[in-house]
């Protein structure tokens, strides 16, 4: 990709600089190109797979839209259970128990096999995540 084409390109450049009689300085501007590269290309990894992650989210939280936010923040942190179940029935009594704890089920389920978050390596993505998630209690 494009971080390979600028690691490509540096011998060239380094030509054109003359810098073959100074081959010590050569030598480390090609370490730092090739760790600045390979750093970046990393780096833009993780962020990738932390929106595509954040992506599933979305998809996921879609497929539920009985729930509102929260409460789906609500569901994922604890996970099935008859009390919370019958917790969000209060909010949703029109929906059966039997429906409203299979549907529980199904997004608990479904945000399981989501891929982790790699926290990208940095503190911007992982901030992102934690702001997405702040509030975790069922509104009431």
């Amino acid at each position: 990709m494009l971080l390979r084409a600028v690691e490509r390109a540096v011998p060239q450049a380094m030509e054109n600089a003359h810098l073959r009689a100074h081959p010590r300085e050569a030598a480390a501007i090609e370490d730092l190109f090739h760790v600045a590269t390979h750093e970046t290309e990393s780096q833009l990894g993780f962020v990738l797979q932390d929106i595509e992650r954040l992506l599933d989210q979305v998809s996921v939280r879609e497929r539920y839209p009985m729930f509102r936010y929260e409460e789906v923040d609500h569901i994922v942190a604890a996970g099935w259970s008859t009390t919370l179940v019958r917790e969000l029935h209060e909010h949703h009594p029109e929906v059966p128990l039997r429906t409203l704890s299979a549907q529980v089920k199904g997004l608990c389920t479904e945000w399981g096999r989501l891929k982790k978050v790699s926290a990208s390596g940095g503190q911007a993505p992982a901030a992102a995540l934690q702001a997405t998630s702040s509030n975790t209690g069922v509104d009431r």
